[in-house]
């Protein structure tokens, strides 16, 4: 079991991510998406992508990215969206 219900820790994660808190947010957000709370999954590895993007933590983004990309196959237009992340990823690590 989850040591912080989702319904606590993904709000606490986006205030974290409101104040600045860019590691503790990713940190919970990449909690989340490892949780018990399957159905918002992809929900959370969007999520830690996108700060982990901005913490300069390329290789860990696209990874949470490709995970969300996995979970979004049947839903076309946020797979659209996530692969679009992955290949803006891609650049800036080129």
């Amino acid at each position: 079991t989850d040591l912080i219900p989702a319904t606590a820790a993904f709000p606490l994660a986006e205030l974290y991510e409101k104040e600045g808190k860019l590691e503790r947010a990713a940190d919970l957000y990449g909690t989340l998406a490892r949780g018990a709370d399957r159905k918002n999954h992809l929900q959370y590895h969007r999520a830690a992508g996108r700060v982990l993007t901005e913490l300069g933590h390329l290789d860990d983004a696209r990874r949470m990215l490709t995970r969300a990309a996995a979970l979004a196959e049947s839903k076309p237009e946020e797979l659209a969206e996530i692969e679009k992340d992955i290949a803006e990823l891609d650049e800036a690590r080129a």
